[in-house]
Order: C-alpha cells, then sequence, then structure tokens
C-alpha cells in the first residue's frame, strides 16, 4: 500500500500546521456554539416539565443553570468522584479517567462542566487539525460545525465524559498521521481509560505504523502502551471485584446482551418499523408518551446517517481511519439492548472522529448539502436536549 495515498495534494495546503491565531479561532467558535446550546438548553428546562429529582445531600450544591447538565450518567460520574467504586458493580460501567479528574478537581457539577467543556475546546482544535491535514482547512471548519449541529453533541457540554475522550481520540488519530507516534500512543493509554472505545484505537496505530515502515519498538509501543488505561482499569477491578471485565458485565443491568452483528442490525431494524405509528402521534412535543417511544425510530434513523457517512469515508480515508470507523460501527451492534437496540448510539457516534472529518470534506464541497444538514440536524438536537434536561431520556 502506497504510504502517501492517505496524503491530500499539496495544493490544499493541508500540510501547512496552523497557527496558534488559528487555534484561537477554532476555540472561538466552539464556545461560541456550546454557549448557545447552554442557553436554549436552559430555556427548555424553563419552560418544559422537568422530572429531575434533587441532587443527593453529598454532593456540594450547584445552580439550575448547572445542575440540568449533570442528569443521567452525570450522576454516576459524581458519585464515582465522591465515593469511588466501592462496593458498586454497576459504577464500573464508567470508565475511571473522567471521575478521577473530576475527583481531583474537587467533585462538582461545576467542576465536571469545566472539565467537559476545556477537553471540548481542545478536541475541537485536534479536529480541525486532523481534518486540514486530509482536506483542508475550509473543510475543517465544516467539520466542527457538523459535529457542534448533530443532535446529540450537547452531551460535550455536559457532566460526561465525551468531550475529554473525543479530545485523546483526536489528537491520538491527529499524532498517528505525522508519525509523532510517541505523543499517539500516551493520548490512546489515556483515551482507554475514558472509555471502552479507546481500545479501538489501538488497531489503528498499529496499521499506521505498519503503512509508514515505522519500527517494532513503535509496534510494541502501540501493542501494549496504547491500551495501557485499560489494563489499569482491568487490573483494578481483578482487585476490588474479583472480575477484569466487571465493567463488560454489567451491560446486562442495561438489557445488553452479546450476539452477532446482524443480529443485532435487525432487532434495531425491527424496533425502528415497530415504532413507526409514531409518526401519527405528534412526537414533536419532546416530553410527551409518543417522544418516548419514537427513541428506536431516532437512533435507527441516525445509524443510517452515520453508515452513510462510513461509506464515504471508506472511499479515500486512511486505512488507520477506516479501521477504528468500522470498529466504532459494530461495536453497538455487538451488545443491543432488549428494549432500546441502539441504546446510546447517537452519543457514541460523536466519538466516531474520522467520520466527522469526513462529512466535513462533503459539506465543504456541497454548500447546499449543509443547509439541508443544518434544517435537520439542528432542531432534531434541541429535541434531544429538550428531553435531556427535563430528565425524561438518556442517549
Amino acid at each position: 500500500m502506497a504510504a502517501d495515498a492517505r496524503r491530500p495534494p499539496t495544493s490544499t495546503m493541508a500540510n501547512t500546521p496552523p497557527t496558534w491565531r488559528m487555534a484561537v479561532a477554532v476555540g472561538l467558535l466552539s464556545l461560541t456554539l456550546r454557549l448557545l446550546m447552554w442557553r436554549v438548553g436552559l430555556g427548555l428546562y424553563e419552560n418544559l416539565p422537568a422530572h429531575s429529582p434533587l441532587m443527593p445531600a453529598r454532593f456540594p450544591y450547584a445552580p439550575t443553570a448547572l445542575r440540568i447538565w449533570a442528569n443521567w450518567d452525570g450522576r454516576w460520574y459524581l458519585s464515582i468522584a465522591h465515593l469511588g467504586y466501592q462496593g458498586r458493580p454497576l459504577a464500573t460501567a464508567f470508565f475511571p479517567a473522567y471521575p478521577v479528574l473530576l475527583s481531583i478537581a474537587g467533585g462538582s457539577v461545576a467542576a465536571g462542566l469545566f472539565i467537559a467543556w476545556g477537553a471540548y475546546l481542545i478536541g475541537m482544535v485536534y479536529l480541525w487539525r486532523l481534518a486540514a491535514d486530509r482536506y483542508g482547512h475550509t473543510a475543517a471548519w465544516y467539520s466542527i460545525v457538523g459535529l457542534a449541529a448533530f443532535p446529540d453533541a450537547f452531551f460535550f457540554g455536559a457532566v460526561y465524559s465525551e468531550s475529554l475522550y473525543v479530545a485523546l481520540a483526536a489528537a491520538t488519530l491527529y499524532y498517528a498521521g505525522r508519525r509523532r507516534y510517541g505523543w499517539a500512543v500516551g493520548t490512546a493509554a489515556a483515551a482507554s481509560a475514558t472509555s471502552v472505545y479507546g481500545t479501538l484505537l489501538t488497531p489503528a496505530l498499529i496499521i499506521a505504523m505498519l503503512r509508514d515502515g515505522a519500527s517494532r519498538r513503535h509496534w510494541w509501543s502501540a501493542l501494549l502502551v496504547a491500551p495501557a488505561g485499560l489494563w489499569a482499569y482491568m487490573a483494578f477491578l481483578t482487585f476490588r471485584f474479583g472480575h477484569p471485565l466487571l465493567f463488560d458485565r454489567v451491560q446486562s443491568y442495561w438489557g445488553r446482551h452479546p450476539v452477532p452483528p446482524w443480529i443485532g442490525l435487525e432487532m434495531a431494524a425491527r424496533a425502528a418499523w415497530q415504532s413507526r405509528w409514531i409518526i401519527t402521534q405528534a412526537p414533536w412535543w419532546p416530553v410527551s408518551p409518543a417522544a418516548d417511544h419514537a427513541i428506536n425510530g431516532l437512533n435507527f434513523l441516525v445509524f443510517l446517517f452515520i453508515l452513510g457517512i462510513w461509506a464515504a469515508c471508506a472511499a479515500g480515508a486512511p486505512w488507520e481511519w477506516r479501521t477504528y470507523s468500522t470498529l466504532g460501527v459494530l461495536l453497538p451492534l455487538l451488545a443491543p439492548s432488549r428494549g432500546e437496540p441502539l441504546m446510546s448510539f447517537p452519543r457514541l457516534a460523536l466519538m466516531l472522529i474520522p467520520l466527522w472529518a469526513s462529512l466535513g470534506s462533503r459539506l465543504a464541497r456541497r454548500p447546499g448539502l449543509l443547509i439541508a444538514y443544518l434544517a435537520l440536524a439542528g432542531p432534531l438536537e434541541i429535541w434531544c436536549m429538550a428531553r435531556f434536561v427535563a430528565f425524561r431520556w438518556v442517549a
């Protein structure tokens, strides 16, 4: 395989590193988009009937404007930051990197949001650089806008680990593309302590190293050090609970069970088809009973959209991008939930970094496509965010 098959033509200026001014511009754009979504979310909470229980007394007080972003998994992360995993097997489903940082920062909702927003800004700078290296500067800007408008992008502004993971994964792929393997392996190790998706970076790194003719020393570092965060977590689980894969076993609590990917896809399609009657029940009202049943249909439509971007990415993307994206799309199909087969898929899709760079390249070529995308994705993000802040749904 040709070593330069993954590199863009020099005419795109793709290999020109961005200046610090460019990084600041990317950060300002990302921050503006997040502030806009934060204000919209607060307005939704103030005007919709919410069912959010009070924050446990042991947690530091947080005003409503912050507390609404700590729903669902956010409370798990807060509880781990304060109590650890002690005697709570279900808590092991949440990888330790983010709650450890949260604990170090004080364990408050504000600290969780500070980490999430800071990591989001860093992640968007790396996404911009990653997309610019491959497709050019214009496509890189579209990548950021495309990701920010995605229906579940509001999780970047919540007490969740997605921002931290995206920053680490984007940095890993960026450094791998520039053959800075030491940095790539280090960020991959941190990513593997943040999410199970971090383990998918290891095969991507090995493929990049093989193509570029890296030394065996680099191969071994990718094999042994890149998943070091996962190894450390598994060692902890063995010592504390007696099972290294407890984080996977407890997924059955959420109805997940292992199946071949084609079975998972069949389950998702069937669940979406069974909810087709929802279109006659006004599911556009986010807190209505009809909206509760519309999730399977929405999840499947998002899956088809991501599958379309994946097909476009596979056409000419680097092989490490293809490997990571393919494994990332397959992973949710391997453990569907019984009631909601693609549970969490729209949120997990945020982690498929190469697909967002690929989307940016397509949107840059066809401005009309950007308008259509924003017209569909923007209202969907507001709809999903309304359900989240009203404590009606989690992705």
